[in-house]
């Protein structure tokens, strides 16, 4: 700004200055996440230290008021983040089998006095691989005995499989394996039972 001072006297003598005003700012305002939560997908079996996503907060301060570090507000088994940057990354080998989706609480937190903070969910969501054999549960002996003279049709055994996988790498299909006498038995190749014929 520009002050102009003048006496009043005759004749009438001023002077000019400038002015300038410095507005410090204060720590005001909380850093804001571009999202109110976020989620990341990927694939198990990923190793340690996988980028799975990054967050993003803002402050409207100024210098160290604005500057921003990221936190977990628990500690993770399966995750950690990386202060200035934001970055969530795995700390070991994630297995959907062991769990299909992770919820955290990450906090943005200011460089201001009083540090301000605020907070976002963050969901990581783990999609499945076949990496899963399927185990035979039943029946537990290796011979199965057969009445002679069963009719044709007439179930003879149930053979019950699991695989912990999802979906399309989880549908099991029956079949004959070894070789044998194969045109005394049929096997329904989506279903446990096997028949004779």
């Amino acid at each position: 700004l520009s002050v102009k001072v003048e006496d009043h006297g005759v004749p009438p003598l001023s002077s000019e200055a400038q002015i300038k005003f410095l507005v410090k700012d204060t720590n005001d305002n909380r850093p804001l996440f571009g999202q109110a939560s976020y989620t990341f997908v990927v694939t198990e079996n990923v190793g340690s230290d996988f980028l799975v996503g990054r967050v993003s907060a803002e402050d409207k301060d100024s210098g160290s008021n604005a500057q921003i570090s990221y936190q977990l507000k628990s500690s993770s088994r399966a995750f950690r983040i990386d202060g200035p940057t934001g970055e969530i990354r795995s700390v070991r080998q994630l297995d959907r089998e062991e769990a299909s989706e992770h919820l955290m609480e990450v906090e943005a937190v200011d460089g201001g006095t009083p540090r301000l903070t605020s907070t976002t969910t963050v969901t990581v969501v783990v999609l499945d691989e076949n990496d899963n054999k399927p185990v035979v549960v039943q029946p537990l002996q290796k011979v199965i005995s057969v009445r002679e003279k069963q009719p044709v049709g007439t179930v003879v055994a149930r053979i019950v499989a699991t695989d912990p996988d999802l979906e399309e790498n989880a549908t099991l299909l029956y079949e004959f394996h070894t070789a044998g006498d194969g045109s005394l038995f049929d096997i329904n190749q989506r279903s446990e039972e096997h028949t004779s014929e």
